[in-house]
């Protein structure tokens, strides 16, 4: 047999090959819409999950359309339209393990503590309703949650960081935890992505408020009470998987700085961003440029 005929049997043999490939790829997505669809209309939540888990296995690619959300809406479960639209929110051409992950942990466990430990490792920190810098509310709720050990360097090494160094390494951050960084150098253009909806969900430096609680634009001294943001870093520090985990100036051993990095950038003087111990509290402006700190860093998922 000639080589231009093995040529032609390689030929039909790949098109054979691919052609059934679509197929099986086209049959599988019309069964799993079908089987979402049921599940939904159903109104069981364990069957839309389980439907979901497929779609993450199938070599399908599912196009989420408004059908989805309409007959969440129309079936009136709680848990089933907040996981359809959390889906529909991150993108209506793709479903990510992420946007499962962030919706079920604010539907299936409505009675986290701060410093409970998530499946995915991080620590649950509170609930945060963003406002700016002029005190009005960006109209959002979210959960956040805390890495459980401080930033490292690029080969899992706990270290201090100038300012600048930390927004470098927070950008280049790569499945910390399962996420990945995001590139925000203050505080202003956080809640700028806030505001449009385009923040991912990713790895942030903490502002003030999640820091240690007080306002951004406060004095400088020792945090004393009377949050304006329960939920921080400073009063959850004993408490949970976050216990033991800051470094703290008693602690002689530690080797770090027991002051951490926010976000939170001096309308002023743009080289300084806000810090504090936490340790005994105290709070200050530090340049960005010079003084090396330790970083917590945490995620907001919307609820």
């Amino acid at each position: 047999m000639g080589s231009n005929n093995y040529l032609h049997i390689v030929i039909n043999l790949l098109y054979f090959i691919t052609f059934k490939t679509l197929n099986l790829i086209a049959m599988t997505e019309t069964t799993l819409k079908q089987n979402l669809e049921k599940a939904i209309v159903s109104k069981n939540i364990d069957a839309v999950m389980s439907v979901l888990d497929d779609i993450f296995v199938s070599p399908a690619t599912i196009v989420i359309d408004d059908r989805f959300v309409d007959l969440a809406r129309q079936s009136g479960d709680r848990k089933i339209i907040k996981l359809i639209d959390a889906w529909s929110r991150k993108g209506r051409n793709s479903v990510t393990m992420r946007t499962v992950a962030d919706a079920v942990v604010n539907i299936e466990q409505p009675g986290l503590e701060p410093g409970q430990k998530m499946p995915d490792g991080t620590v649950y920190l509170g609930q945060y309703k963003p406002k700016d810098r002029d005190g009005k509310s960006l109209s959002k709720t979210f959960n956040v949650f805390a890495a459980p050990e401080d930033l490292t360097d690029t080969i899992g090494k706990k270290q201090t960081f100038k300012y600048i160094d930390a927004v470098k390494r927070l950008k280049d951050l790569k499945d910390f935890h399962g996420y990945d960084g995001e590139s925000y150098a203050s505080d202003k253009k956080l809640n700028q992505a806030l505001k449009k909806g385009i923040y991912k969900g990713g790895w942030i430096i903490p502002t003030r408020e999640l820091l240690i609680g007080t306002q951004a634009d406060g004095p400088i001294g020792v945090h004393i009470g009377g949050a304006v943001q329960p939920d921080n870093l400073f009063d959850h520090r004993d408490k949970g998987l976050f216990k033991g985990s800051f470094c703290m100036k008693a602690a002689r051993d530690c080797g770090f700085s027991e002051s951490y990095w926010s976000c939170t950038e001096d309308c002023e003087n743009p080289a300084l961003v806000w810090s504090a111990s936490l340790w005994d509290g105290y709070q200050n402006w530090n340049h960005k440029d010079i003084s090396s700190l330790s970083c917590r860093l945490v995620r907001l998922v919307p609820v």
